[in-house]
């Protein structure tokens, strides 16, 4: 979620998962500008993925329903638990990217553009990304959910998620302008 009076142009393009829960070996996820929707069978790592994401993002581990971050690795153990997302970037520069892993002390360590930084580092990032993953409704998960949603404002969230809103105001304008002439 966008820092309050900041719009987030970053965008999550690349997660690259090791070694966490379900993940035994290296998986990598390419996300695109938009709507990404991520679908499979119970138990294919779904809900691991956004673990993956929700990890990196500097959340606690009672948000990923554990007591440990030890508690994340595979239990094949055959690698170190770590999570790398790669954000394209509006700016001269092209990406960020943020690592973050489980040590031997089962402590989790953060690296940034490839180099050691501190959560707290790591958060000022994000938050100059106007990325704030520190407010209440930053993650919604399905079990949260408490009431259906009706369709118009299911349609809502539908074109405000995809970016569809934004092409059909674009859309109005241009018609509006035309209409002028």
């Amino acid at each position: 979620m966008a820092a309050p009076g900041r719009s987030s142009s970053a965008l999550i393009t690349e997660l690259r998962i090791s070694h966490l829960r379900s993940f035994g070996h290296e998986t990598v996820i390419r996300l695109r500008a938009g709507l990404n929707v991520i679908v499979g069978a119970n138990g294919s790592g779904k809900s691991n993925a956004l673990d993956a994401v929700l990890f990196a993002l500097l959340q606690e581990p009672a948000m990923l329903h554990v007591r440990s971050w030890a508690e994340l690795t595979n239990r094949a153990r055959v690698g170190p638990c770590a999570v790398r997302l790669t954000f394209a970037l509006p700016s001269a520069e092209p990406r960020l990217v943020l690592m973050a892993h489980v040590k031997e002390d089962a402590s989790r360590a953060f690296k940034l553009n490839g180099g050691t930084t501190t959560a707290a580092q790591a958060r000022e990032a994000l938050l100059e990304l106007g990325i704030d993953t520190s407010v209440p409704s930053f993650c919604v998960r399905q079990h949260s959910a408490s009431r259906p949603i009706d369709d118009a404002a299911l349609t809502r969230l539908l074109l405000q998620a995809s970016g569809a809103a934004l092409w059909q105001a674009a859309a109005a304008h241009s018609r509006a302008q035309l209409v002028k002439e």
